[in-house]
């Protein structure tokens, strides 16, 4: 074996293993200890942009998202809430979500239940209806190069949210300081916004 083909080799395996290691630290996982009516369906369009089609919303138009891991990345990521399908910005034409047989969501709630920040980064658009977004996670949300699309509002908690007969009633904030966790109970906007 040669230079070339050694260089070659491992130049390779550093590509798989970038690739492999960027899918583990930005991904989307639907949390399936919460209620089944509060887990999303997960996929990824052919230009890598993650695909969430969102739960069904309650009869006020909330749909109540829940994940144990809420992470963005650079290739983009789509809440779909269309019931006839969409073309969007950064995924192009996204197919109907199969969960909105009765109508779109006005307030679109993620809920990520984790003892990990979220880590916020490229584009998150809505797809179909314009709709207002919360994202909120008790141990933190880090926010950097983070582009939203098709939002009528967007707010960001470092909460635990609870529903009680179709509405928001209540938050836990998360303590400011706490030394296990340093990112726990803030969001934090970095450089690139």
């Amino acid at each position: 074996m040669n230079l070339i083909q050694i260089f070659s080799i491992i130049s390779c395996i550093f590509i798989i293993i970038s690739l492999f290691i960027s899918q583990i630290l930005a991904q989307i996982i639907p949390d399936k200890s919460a209620s089944q009516s509060n887990q999303p369906a997960i996929s990824k369009s052919s230009n890598n942009t993650f695909i969430v089609n969102i739960v069904i919303p309650n009869n006020k138009g909330i749909s109540f998202n829940e994940y144990t891991k809420f992470n963005t990345p650079n290739s983009g990521t789509v809440l779909n809430n269309s019931v006839n399908g969409a073309n969007t910005s950064i995924a192009g034409f996204v197919n109907a979500n199969p969960f909105l047989n009765g109508g779109y969501a006005n307030l679109i709630v993620n809920q990520v239940n984790s003892s990990n920040p979220s880590l916020l980064k490229g584009n998150l658009e809505i797809a179909g209806k314009r709709a207002d977004l919360l994202i909120a996670n008790p141990s933190g949300i880090s926010i950097n190069g983070l582009n939203i699309i098709n939002a009528s509002s967007s707010s960001f908690a470092t909460a635990k949210l609870h529903m009680n007969a179709g509405d928001l009633k209540s938050l836990n904030l998360t303590p400011i300081l706490n030394v296990s966790n340093p990112m726990q109970g803030k969001i934090v906007i970095k450089d690139q916004g």
